[in-house]
This record gives structure tokens, sequence and C-alpha cells, in this order.
């Protein structure tokens, strides 16, 4: 009788697992997932996202790896990874194959994070600059410091230069200088002087922004209205307001600018149950995802559908059908 409940147990998990879509029951199901640099807040949610995974499907592994909003899209599309984020401008970008990439990529949204990523415009106060209109009027020779070249912050300050007339070259031909560094190289530039402005689209309060201003006295210069309009119908960006107080209270008012937040996103070939897992983990878990780290302050989970471009993938359509966030 116990070698008959056995082979019954053994042939009901089986046809359990098969059934489930998860995979085979001799070989775990493996989940890749890329987030952004490792130690970013990109990072740390998609390491819990893992957690959340394998705690809702028993037999799987996740495997987190760094990658970039820019980088994910083409790990995607290459099958590379099983789950990924990239700003929703980068996502916009994608899905039309426009800058910075070559052709349409075929992605299916999952979610929408509502980690907002502003533009930022920190300047020494040493500078005079108050403006961003002023640095160019007076052909401010700035030495500036941003993201690496051709990721998702550089590209958002290269486009907004471009709404003023001006170029990376043009302030380099003003005697300025311009950096492309890591975030936490950006901060020491500045700490030793090699540097006193530091611009890109990031998390916010971003930590080496918010560590320039515990040592120095800074101001955040505020793009035009017009530049923050043409940067929302080009590029796919959305409006963001900055508060009041930002930074150790050097904000006296909001700052308007644009920027970005998360989308996760898969591929086609992604089985729904995949997906409908991973939004219904966004959806449950909103309020822990919150918790880990300030920029995700502003997540929703009745916005995880929202400022998605292209296609929903139909699992996580399918789950956010049943809660009542699309009819």
């Amino acid at each position: 009788m116990f070698k008959k409940n056995l082979v019954f147990s053994l042939v009901l998990f089986i046809a359990l697992v098969v059934i489930s879509g998860y995979g085979s029951a001799s070989q775990p199901l493996m989940l890749t997932i890329s987030a952004g640099s490792s130690a970013s807040p990109w990072y740390i949610m998609a390491a819990k996202l893992g957690d959340y995974f394998e705690r809702e499907v028993p037999d799987s592994i996740t495997n987190v790896m760094a990658g970039g909003s820019v980088g994910n899209p083409i790990l995607e599309e290459d099958g590379t990874v099983d789950v990924a984020v990239t700003g929703t401008n980068d996502f916009f970008a994608a899905f039309k194959g426009n800058v910075p990439f070559d052709n349409p990529i075929d992605l299916l949204a999952i979610a929408n994070d509502e980690a907002l990523c502003p533009f930022q415009f920190l300047v020494l106060k040493n500078t005079g600059l108050t403006s961003i209109e002023q640095m160019i009027e007076e052909k401010y020779p700035i030495k500036i410091v941003t993201f690496s070249k051709g990721g998702s912050p550089e590209i958002a300050a290269r486009r907004l230069l471009q709404e003023y007339g001006i170029t990376w070259e043009d302030i380099e031909s003003w005697g300025g200088k311009v950096n492309f560094l890591s975030w936490a190289d950006c901060g020491s530039y500045i700490r030793d002087g090699h540097a006193n402005a530091i611009v890109g689209t990031t998390g916010y309060p971003h930590a080496t922004f918010t560590e320039i201003a515990s040592f120095a006295d800074v101001n955040l210069l505020p793009p035009k209205a017009e530049a923050i309009d043409n940067m929302i119908e080009k590029y796919g960006y959305k409006n963001i307001t900055i508060p009041k107080g930002a930074y150790n209270g050097l904000t006296s008012e909001a700052i308007p600018s644009f920027g970005w937040s998360g989308v996760w996103f898969t591929s086609p070939g992604t089985s729904d149950d995949i997906a409908y897992t991973m939004a219904k983990i966004f959806y449950e878990n909103s309020e822990e995802i919150k918790e880990l780290h300030q920029t995700f302050m502003a997540v929703d989970k009745n916005k995880l559908a929202d400022d998605l471009f292209g296609r929903i993938h139909p699992g996580a359509e399918k789950f956010y059908k049943e809660v009542g966030l699309i009819k």
C-alpha cells in the first residue's frame, strides 16, 4: 500500500508541474532577471523579486545579473535573460526602434514600478549659476560629471542640451570639461575639486547627489518648460516634479523636470504563468517593495499597468484584469 501511494504521489506531482507550465519535474525552472548595476536600487529590487518568485514557485531557481536600461532590452531580445527592467523612455525607444536601438524590439511589459528617476542638474553654488540659460549665455566653463556615455542618464542629459541648441563639445569649447563615469566616481570627482556639476536622470533621492549636497553648497537647476514638453513628446519621458526641500532643503520650491520610471518586461516566448506570477508579485508585495529603497517610495500597486507602451504580456494582462487594473 505504501509503494502504491508513493507511486501515485509522484505521478500527481509530475502532472501538476507539467500542467502549471513552469517546467518539468526533473529540472527546476531557471529564471534569469537582469536589473541595473550591482548595488543599484533596481538590482536590490530584482533580488527581492527573485526571492518572491522562488516562494511562489517552489521548484524554481532565480539568478539576478547586473545590466542597464539600454542593455537589458537587447539581452531580452537575444534570449540571455527572462525578465528585465528598463526606463519608460528606453522601453518606448525599443518599441519604436529609436536611438539608442537600431531596430524595433518585440518586448512585452509586465509592470511599471513607478520608481521615479527625474533629470537632475546639480551645480556647486560657487559657480554662481542659477539657471541653464545663464550657463549658456555666459558660456560658463563648467566642469560636468555624468554617467557613462551611452547610458540612459547621459543620453537624457545630452538630449536636453540639444533642446537648448548646445552639445557636450560646445561646453568643452568654452573651456569646460565633461567626464563620463560611474555615479560613485562622479561624487569623488566633485569632492576632489575636479568637477562642479553633476547631471543626468537617476533615482530620487540618489545617494551620490545626497552626498554632494552634504559637503557642498549646491543649486538644482530646472529645465525650461518647453524643453520638458519636448522631451516627453519626442522620447517618451514623463513629467516628474522634484519636491520642495530636496537634498538637505536646498530647494525652496518644487522643481519641475522630466524623467522615467522602471518598466519590467519580458519577451513573447515567456509563458503566461511566469508573467502572471511576476505581475502578482508586484501587486501583492508593493508595500514591502516600497521599503527596499527611497527610490521606490512612489510604487503603487494600482498604477502597475499605467504608462506601458506597446503590449502587455497576456499573462500579466490576465492578472491585471482579475484585480480590476485593466478592463
